[in-house]
Parts: C-alpha cells; sequence; structure tokens
C-alpha cells in the first residue's frame, strides 16, 4: 500500500518531538511508556485508542505543525485500509475516512 516506512517515520518523528503530557491526561511515567502504549494501538490498527492519546499527549502547537497534519492524514488513510481483523468491516473503516476527510483532514485533501 506504500506506507511501507509509516511505523518507522512514526517512531522517528516521536524521538524528534517532545511529547509533553497535559495536565491530568493518562498514566504514564515516562515518554518511553507512553511510545509503547501508542505503538501497541498502532500495530493492533486500533484507531480510535490510538488518536486518544494523539490527542491526550500532543500540545495543541505540535497538532497544527503542517508535518503533523500530514503524519495524522497518512495515518488515517492506513487506519481505512488496514482493519483490526476478519471480523472488521471495510466499509465502516471507509465511512471513518470519510467522516474524517470531509472534517479535520479537509485541508490536506485538497488539490495543490
Amino acid at each position: 500500500y506504500g506506507f511501507h516506512d509509516t511505523l518507522k517515520t512514526m517512531t522517528e518523528e516521536a524521538r524528534k518531538m517532545e511529547y509533553q503530557r497535559r495536565a491530568g491526561a493518562g498514566h504514564y511515567h515516562s515518554v518511553s511508556e507512553l511510545k509503547d502504549d501508542i505503538m501497541q494501538h498502532f500495530k493492533a490498527s486500533d484507531k480510535n485508542r490510538f488518536f486518544v492519546l494523539w490527542e491526550q499527549h500532543l500540545d495543541v502547537q505540535t497538532q497544527r505543525d503542517p508535518e503533523t497534519l500530514k503524519l495524522e492524514f497518512y495515518l488515517n488513510l492506513l487506519f481505512a485500509i488496514k482493519p483490526r481483523g476478519a471480523q472488521d468491516s471495510s466499509s465502516w473503516h471507509l465511512e471513518q475516512l470519510k467522516e474524517y476527510l470531509q472534517t479535520k483532514g479537509s485541508a490536506l485533501s485538497q488539490d495543490p
């Protein structure tokens, strides 16, 4: 699907960025613990839990950064094409992608 380097890129980006826990958000004692948890949800294709952690632990400035927005866009595409298991409905994943593209991802889905 052309997303072979997504995990590698995300791990590198996580190392470059300083993730600061928002006050009262989560139960993590270290960035490493947070990274392990978010990567577990990524590998399991658990989009909802992944993005809950994403939004809780990325500060607003980082979330608005153009590179972060691009990464979020590609992550949404990846989660749409990589269902969690045989029981998952691909149409549900595509509906979630469509909703993302119509809301938060609308600017990124436009032609340049």
